[in-house]
């Protein structure tokens, strides 16, 4: 009876973590766009400003690759196509603002879910660990410069 139960305790493990890895792959997608996006609509922008839209683009890219390897090691083989049909563009204006507020809630729930799949994954799977701790430290460094992009767009700051 209780191997039966840790087999079970096992599986919803790892049909957890499979579905959060899935999230997080459609979050960096979601991101790598909408940073293009941003790039393409806000003409004036600092060089600096530029330079890190671009390390966040590279390494939003990284992060999708990376996961859906780890997927593919996982044996969820089918999440290539879903990832396609779960891309979300913003309907409404993409103002400046907008995409910056879409990018910070994409990014503030990328870190929350990575934070889920560092505690599931930890003790079980180091390299879904390691790979999730690395991304939700990157992911709070973007959280961190969107926020600050944001709080200087609403000061009348130039970017």
């Amino acid at each position: 009876m209780f191997i039966a139960t840790q087999s079970t305790t096992s599986e919803k493990r790892s049909q957890k973590l499979i579905s959060l890895l899935k999230t997080v792959a459609d979050n960096e997608r979601q991101t790598h766009k909408l940073y293009t996006d941003f790039l393409q609509s806000s003409h004036s922008i600092s060089d600096d400003i530029t330079d890190l839209c671009h390390t966040a683009l590279h390494e939003d890219k990284s992060h999708f690759d990376e996961i859906l390897a780890c997927l593919k090691r996982l044996e969820a083989t089918s999440h290539s196509q879903q990832a396609q049909k779960l891309f979300f563009t913003p309907e409404y204006p993409l103002t400046t603002e907008n995409l910056l507020q879409h990018l910070r809630d994409i990014e503030a729930f990328s870190v929350k879910a990575y934070n889920e799949i560092c505690n599931i994954s930890m003790e079980y799977d180091y390299q879904v660990f390691d790979l999730s701790y690395r991304n939700m430290n990157e992911n709070l460094a973007h959280l961190d410069f969107v926020s600050n992009l944001l709080n200087n767009l609403h000061a009348g700051e130039r970017l």
